[in-house]
């Protein structure tokens, strides 16, 4: 009896990587930026540089 080679189906492998993604999006905290008012329009903010 000849052995069966097995493959996964290109849409599970991508499917897995969209759910490790989705997965890893909610243990790895997002970043954060000091900001600071713009001189002459103090509603409007910018980002600090290296922050």
């Amino acid at each position: 009896m000849p052995k069966r080679s097995w493959s996964i189906d290109s849409l599970v492998l991508i499917f897995s990587f969209i759910v490790v993604a989705q997965l890893l999006s909610y243990a790895i905290p997002h970043g954060s930026f000091d900001r600071v008012p713009v001189p002459d329009e103090p509603s409007r903010s910018v980002v600090v540089a290296g922050t």
